[in-house]
């Protein structure tokens, strides 16, 4: 399902962007480069429970959906969201890792995984999870997620 949903978003984002196949190329790679530092600022964000700065990844009416809980939308949501868990847990050894990246013009798509150390009172655990990003180009240049929506990876057998 998630594959169908990537297929769609990078087919609807790409029609509109490839009239100029030189600058695409430009734009891909400089748009690649400005997400993987988000994700790097993202990282140490986190590690210092900012909850603000965290939050700031995201538009301010991005949606968040995650795996078998409500969807929440808008930056507030995210800040509350990440309130709750630097309240509750401890967290260590986080890491994005983007897979892959379509740029379309002003959205990208990206196909990633995280995972961290989830630590509450002395038992800590493991989370490993991949996600779909949609991110929009903002005015002042940077990339924010626009929708957001990850999951489990299957049990290994």
């Amino acid at each position: 399902m998630i594959l169908v949903l990537c297929f769609g978003l990078a087919l609807v984002c790409c029609e509109k962007g490839n009239e100029d196949t030189d600058a695409a190329v430009v734009n891909t790679e400089s748009a690649k480069t400005a997400i993987n530092d988000a994700w790097r600022k993202f990282e140490t964000d986190w590690k210092n429970e900012d909850v603000e700065a965290c939050a700031f990844l995201y538009t301010e009416d991005a949606l968040n959906m995650p795996d078998g809980r409500p969807e929440s939308r808008g930056r507030e949501a995210f800040a509350q969201f990440y309130g709750f868990l630097f309240d509750r847990y401890d967290f260590d050894n986080v890491l994005y890792k983007t897979r892959e990246i379509d740029v379309c013009g002003e959205t990208a798509v990206e196909i990633g995984e995280f995972s961290h150390d989830m630590i509450e009172e002395d038992m800590s655990n493991f989370i490993k999870q991949r996600y779909v990003a949609v991110w929009k180009h903002q005015a002042d240049g940077s990339w924010k997620i626009h929708r957001f929506i990850f999951n489990n990876f299957p049990p290994t057998e």
